[in-house]
């Protein structure tokens, strides 16, 4: 199985999010298996999984704010 793992660096946890919601929805329409999580409680990790590729999005934001 091909694996791999994407840092997705947005302003906000909440852009970053959004950004991976509507990455989600493309992703499920093509066949992937989607599945959402929180890192600590509060850092979004996604998962895509298809039969031969998993895609891990995992969501940078502004710790400032």
């Amino acid at each position: 199985m091909k694996r791999e793992c994407i840092e997705i660096w947005a302003d906000s946890f909440h852009e970053g999010d959004w950004c991976c919601s509507l990455l989600s929805q493309i992703a499920s329409s093509s066949g992937f298996s989607v599945e959402k999580n929180y890192v600590r409680g509060l850092q979004p990790h996604y998962i895509f999984t298809s039969d031969q590729t998993e895609i891990e999005l995992l969501v940078f934001g502004s710790y400032r704010s």
